[in-house]
């Protein structure tokens, strides 16, 4: 009996939070692709598949404000229990000029950085 409320708890839990999910945008599909399709990132997304047999998984989790136009994704281990983030990008939502969040210097760096010095 435990079994059963405890499988009715996770159903109704995991309805609520797929409620939650927001429609995508097209110009968030844009956003998303675009960092998907960074070499860097298929090259990553390639090992991840081979490594843990799942694709990494891109997601907006921060929108334009009207202080900041950035889009920022982030870039996720898929673990099949739980996601492990592991990259951060700002995207500007009208040039679409892309930046790299460095989380240990906590402040954004030009990707051309980033490509040249830290990944």
């Amino acid at each position: 009996m435990k079994a059963f409320y405890l499988a009715m708890l996770l159903l109704i839990f995991g309805l609520h939070v797929k409620g939650q999910e927001k429609a995508i945008t097209q110009q968030e599909k844009k956003i998303i692709s675009l960092i998907a399709n960074l070499p860097e990132m298929v090259t990553y997304n390639k090992s991840m598949i081979k490594k843990l047999g799942r694709p990494l998984v891109f997601e907006i989790d921060e929108e334009p404000t009207r202080d900041n136009p950035d889009y920022r994704v982030s870039v996720a281990q898929d673990h099949g229990d739980r996601l492990y983030h592991s990259h951060y990008f700002f995207v500007n939502g009208k040039t679409y000029a892309i930046s790299y969040y460095d989380v240990i210097a906590d402040k954004r760096i030009p990707l051309s950085y980033w490509r040249k010095h830290d990944h």
